[in-house]
């Protein structure tokens, strides 16, 4: 019954997974390959001892070069051959529709060096790689649909790496008794050289399944985090607890929505509470990362990179305001004593994107993204054989 389910698990999940297999090693280098693709757009010439622009004179450059637009959120430090990079959207109290949902910033000099719709075609270079994104999240499906459908998917594929990890397990029965249990499971971990090609792809999807099953489990589970997070976090709570203020926070109808409190306003008070925040609660800040308004819950969030952060890179650090008053809500932690939950989602999210460990990471989660394809198309040929056996007889 096992061997069925497994089976049939598989073949219902095996085209999915090499959608997501071959999108997840290109996204491995996303920013690096974007960065090739559109160099006119993210990489800028710093000047002899220039300085990049003080951000209230960059929000001024946004604000006139964008009227009909308004960023989700301000990087407040770039790399210095970086541009700044904004997701936006159209400003607040018009209907006005544009063509794009990025733009892009000189650092030093706060000129529009372009915009772009991110995702919106794999055939043009200045959207193949937001598409290729879309395609790992959502299956470039709209409305939610894709999400919802690779969330099903994650499931599934955790189920399935529990139920094929259970099937290597070797069995007491026979003449196998002869030898240990750990000789006979040794078979199931191994390539044999001289193998056919009908032991070899068994061999492949099997040992494959085996040496990688740690990193299949993660990354499954980390994909229902991403794609299907009530049902994430209802299995989690009761194991560990959780802390983001975010959380807590009401959706508002547009018309009680009230920004009183501006980018500037909001960058200040954030500087302002960081360093208290810091003390209390036993971490260093590093640098500054961003802040992003959030005007469905009438609230900004502004970041920090800390001693705390878990990723790479960007800022995870952060305090939350109130954007009507300019009160302090509460900090957002990475890490928390009380909180595991915290850590959890950063290590899973982390590990997911490849953005931990360096680059060495990077290129075992490309190649992990191809092992992944692989043990879904040598699944099919697996059960192919099996089937047509099985009519022969």
């Amino acid at each position: 019954m096992l061997v069925r389910l497994h089976r049939w698990i598989g073949l219902v999940i095996a085209g999915f997974l090499v959608i997501t297999g071959l999108t997840g090693s290109m996204l491995a280098f996303h920013e690096p390959l974007d960065r090739w693709l559109n160099p006119d757009l993210m990489l800028v010439q710093p000047p002899p001892r220039g300085k990049a622009l003080p951000i209230e004179a960059l929000i001024a450059h946004i604000e006139a070069a964008l009227p009909e637009a308004e960023p989700r959120y301000l990087p407040l430090q770039e790399a210095a051959t970086s541009s700044v990079r904004l997701r936006v959207v159209p400003r607040s109290g018009t209907d006005h529709a544009f063509p794009y949902d990025e733009a892009f910033f000189d650092q030093y000099s706060g000129a529009l060096l372009g915009t772009r719709a991110a995702d919106a075609t794999p055939f043009d270079r200045r959207s193949v790689m937001g598409f290729m994104f879309r395609l790992h999240q959502s299956l470039a499906l709209p409305s939610g649909w894709g999400t919802a459908i690779l969330g099903g998917v994650s499931l599934l594929w955790l189920f399935d790496s529990l139920f094929g990890f259970t099937l290597t397990l070797p069995l007491r029965a026979g003449a196998a008794r002869r030898k240990s249990w750990v000789s006979r499971w040794a078979v199931a971990w191994r390539i044999k050289r001289a193998a056919g090609p009908t032991r070899r792809v068994l061999d492949l999807h099997r040992a494959g399944g085996l040496w990688l099953w740690g990193m299949l489990v993660i990354f499954a589970w980390s994909s229902v985090l991403l794609s299907l997070s009530p049902v994430y976090y209802a299995a989690m709570r009761g194991v560990v607890r959780f802390d983001d203020p975010r959380a807590a926070l009401l959706s508002k109808p547009h018309s009680a929505v009230s920004m009183m409190v501006d980018w500037q306003q909001a960058i200040a008070i954030g500087r302002r509470a960081m360093p208290g925040i810091a003390r209390a609660h036993g971490f260093k800040i590093e640098r500054e990362g961003e802040i992003l308004r959030n005007r469905r819950t009438n609230s900004y969030a502004y970041y920090v990179r800390s001693t705390l952060d878990i990723r790479d890179d960007g800022a995870a650090t952060g305090v939350l305001i109130d954007a009507a008053t300019g009160a302090v809500i509460a900090p957002l932690l990475p890490r928390h004593p009380e909180a595991a939950g915290n850590a959890i989602n950063r290590w899973l999210y982390g590990l997911h994107m490849a953005q931990v460990f360096g680059f060495p990471y990077r290129i075992f989660v490309a190649t992990f993204g191809l092992t992944v394809a692989m043990l879904s198309i040598t699944g099919i040929l697996v059960w192919r054989r099996k089937r047509s056996a099985r009519f022969r007889k």
